[in-house]
């Protein structure tokens, strides 16, 4: 029996994904996604613009459940961008592992057809520049399909992506082992060089 469950596990986690994905901002971003699994077995898709965004489930092409949803915008756009810093700083210590996530994904999509440009500006000048050293480590990895440009001249963001192809479920299973086990490694060792005193300098 338990063979069985593992072998109908992993026919499960074989059967290919296909992904696609487009953003622009065009009077507002605009958001259209759909992930089917299988030959249209399951099919998620899902739109979204100016705040309406509506989600479809289907099953063998018919639909199993659709919602739709409005999201209070907020008085005033001067709201974004401190909530983004914020995330950034809350967050920082796991953005070290996002280039290698995303190389990773990127190199086992089969298929993959994809275009981003993406212009990206803070009112702080700094912050520009640290979303512009994260973005050049992720575009190193993706063969060209990444156009980032910086804008220093103030807050700014601008997108037109369109993203494509084909992921095996149980190689996301393997990245996700793979940099599970890395984040816990680097967490072990700090925990390590803070009680020996490294951190701080003591020990030289």
């Amino acid at each position: 029996m338990f063979w069985v469950l593992g072998a109908a596990s992993l026919m499960i986690l074989l059967i290919p994904v296909r992904l696609c994905l487009a953003v622009n901002k065009n009077k507002g971003i605009e958001i259209d996604g759909r992930v089917c699994y299988g030959a249209g077995l399951l099919c998620c898709s899902y739109h979204g613009h100016a705040g309406h965004s509506t989600t479809t489930f289907k099953a063998l092409g018919l639909p199993l459940y659709s919602s739709s949803a409005v999201k209070d915008r907020p008085v005033g756009g001067g709201e974004e961008t401190p909530g983004i810093i914020s995330t950034y700083k809350s967050k920082k210590k796991y953005f070290k592992y996002i280039p290698g996530l995303v190389r990773d994904i990127i190199k086992t999509t089969m298929g993959k057809q994809g275009t981003l440009k993406l212009i990206l500006g803070f009112e702080d000048p700094a912050y520009t520049g640290m979303a512009a050293g994260l973005m050049a480590c992720i575009s190193a990895h993706c063969s060209g399909v990444l156009q980032y440009t910086p804008d220093f001249s103030g807050k700014n963001f601008e997108v037109d992506l369109y993203l494509k192809g084909v992921i095996i479920p149980v190689v996301l299973v393997f990245i996700g082992f793979k940099h599970g086990a890395v984040y816990i490694r680097d967490r072990f060792l700090e925990r390590i060089n803070v009680k020996g005193g490294k951190r701080y300098g003591f020990n030289g």
